[in-house]
């Protein structure tokens, strides 16, 4: 298992950079616990929504999620940079 760079978009193997100039990067193990998370908030959507989540509605419940780690210091935050849960996808 290992990791590898990746852009803002979710493609592999492309190098895009934090503003301190280090390469954005996921990997296989935090892929697999993204996989099962999804699934779980997927079917739980269809559950109370009564159908699935777009794309845009995962990014921004992912984003939400996130402001509160990021006030907790869990989030990297590069120099230079907005704070990780803000920048743009």
């Amino acid at each position: 298992m290992g990791y590898w760079p990746t852009a803002r978009d979710g493609t592999s193997f492309a190098f895009e950079f934090h503003p301190d100039g280090t390469n954005l990067v996921w990997g296989d193990s935090v892929a697999d616990i993204t996989d099962g998370f999804l699934r779980e908030v997927i079917d739980t959507f269809k559950a109370d929504v009564g159908r699935a989540p777009s794309i845009d509605e995962l990014i921004a419940g992912i984003r939400f999620a996130a402001f509160g780690l990021e006030e907790d210091g869990d989030l990297y935050t590069p120099a230079g940079g907005p704070p990780a849960a803000r920048q743009d996808a």
